[in-house]
């Protein structure tokens, strides 16, 4: 939907490479190396993307009311 709209508000154009544009210089690399996370759990866990086909699983339900609390994976 958002290339649509900016193809239909012809502001694609910004975005678009053009073969005789000049590359950007390179970035220079940072000296700082990034932390790998500590394994939780099994020690071949992979990754795993989730999405949200039915977000009607979600509602929360009237008679809970403000009393519910949501879960959360960060703890």
């Amino acid at each position: 939907d958002a290339i649509e709209i900016l193809i239909r508000n012809e502001q694609l154009r910004e975005f678009v490479r053009r073969k005789d544009n000049p590359r950007p210089e390179d970035v220079e690399t940072s000296a700082v190396e990034e932390a790998q996370p500590t394994a939780i759990g099994q020690a071949h866990s992979k990754p795993v993307a989730m999405c949200v086909s039915r977000p009607e699983d979600f509602f929360i339900l009237d008679h809970l009311g403000d009393s519910y609390i949501a879960p959360t994976l960060s703890e």
